[in-house]
């Protein structure tokens, strides 16, 4: 096999991994033992640079229960 031929197959491979790994960059769940952390971006992207400004809450139950 020519090396242009591996190249693109390489590159392939590691786009389909890359390309499914970010899809589970968000979880959704509506329960933990541990704190859970919102943060609504009110639609917006998050860039490297410049900040935005976001909306974040902490939902958290003190008495042992699980966060819902």
């Amino acid at each position: 096999m020519c090396k242009l031929n591996k190249f693109k197959l390489l590159s392939s491979i590691f786009g389909l991994l890359v390309s499914t790994i970010a899809g589970f960059g968000q979880v959704n769940f509506t329960s933990s033992n541990l704190p859970i952390v919102v943060i609504n971006t009110n639609g917006q992207t998050i860039p490297d640079e410049p900040k935005i400004t976001v909306n974040m809450g902490i939902i958290w139950n003190e008495n042992g229960e699980r966060s819902e």
